[in-house]
């Protein structure tokens, strides 16, 4: 994950809306200002600095809506930790293909050159000599 985020990849990775972190990071508190990076007209967020601006955001929150973000949050990671299983098992499942197709290749090498075919005047291919 990038060290730094904008306010728009906060607010999808959260699942709160922009324009509520951009209040926060508006306000020049001084418990968030160590986090914030200028660039000009952009202000960028460290990630480092999620947990306190959750706080601040929480302060203006009703509690169901805190509850309801963090149970999205937990949805996602369980399914991101579902789809990196299938991926190593998939992973695991090409790594030992590959492995049988070098074998087979390798098997396929040893035998000599594969023998040459030509195609006679008839359209029927025989074994050159």
């Amino acid at each position: 994950m990038k060290r730094l985020l904008k306010p728009r990849e906060v607010s999808n990775l959260v699942g709160i809306e922009e324009r509520e972190i951009l209040r926060v990071i508006a306000r020049d508190d001084p418990e968030v200002t160590p986090y914030l990076i200028d660039l000009g007209e952009e202000r960028l967020i460290d990630l480092a600095g999620l947990p306190v601006i959750l706080k601040k955001l929480a302060y203006n929150m009703p509690t169901t809506e805190i509850i309801e973000n963090l149970a999205c949050q937990i949805l996602h990671l369980e399914l991101f930790s579902q789809e990196r299983e299938e991926l190593k098992r998939e992973n695991e499942r090409l790594k030992a293909e590959i492995k049988r197709l070098k074998a087979k290749l390798s098997r396929s090498q040893e035998k000599g050159p594969p023998k040459r075919f030509r195609l006679r005047f008839g359209g029927f291919w025989r074994l050159k000599r």
